[in-house]
């Protein structure tokens, strides 16, 4: 049975406040406490940069991919995780925490605008167009056929000038 969580972020290596570079978030740091879920097959990350929070903007961070074999999480928490509920997991003894995810493949958009298949017909460019038929105009119960529209005059002011405004 594979089973992957997900914990949406993490530190990554960047400068603190004075300048200096702090370690962030390392594998055998989330191994260390996601252990307790069950056994690990592998860890994957990827590092990110901050492009929406205003208070972190530019900062690097990490998405950690955790794979098990197997999982002996209580069976409340997996089921909480198997509906799409995040989770909480304590990182360290200073109240620090991971919002963890069951990680579920996302739609590509490009997959969301794939067009169905289907068959169509189209005319080829060596045979001549022919115009459609003269349409077949019905007035006061007379039919007759009319090749050409011819569209009403417009509308004139008072002044003898020809008025783009219809009142």
């Amino acid at each position: 049975m594979s089973y992957t969580l997900v914990i949406k972020r993490a530190f990554a290596p960047n400068k603190d406040r004075n300048g200096r570079i702090r370690d962030g978030t390392s594998p055998q740091d989330v191994y260390d406490v996601m252990m307790q879920f069950g056994t690990i097959n592998r860890i994957e990350f990827i590092e990110k940069k901050d492009t929406t929070n205003h208070d972190t903007f530019g900062q690097m961070f990490r998405v950690f991919f955790i794979h098990y074999n197997s999982l002996t999480m209580d069976e409340n928490l997996k089921n909480a995780l198997d509906s799409g509920a995040n989770i909480e997991v304590d990182n360290d003894d200073y109240g620090h925490y991971w919002l963890v995810a069951k990680y579920t493949k996302s739609v590509k958009k490009a997959d969301t605008l794939k067009k169905t298949r289907g068959v169509r017909i189209r005319a080829s460019s060596a045979v001549p167009r022919q115009p459609p038929p003269p349409l077949d105009i019905t007035l006061d119960n007379m039919t007759e056929t009319n090749p050409e529209f011819i569209p009403p005059p417009a509308p004139v002011s008072d002044d003898g000038h020809t008025s783009l405004m219809m009142e």
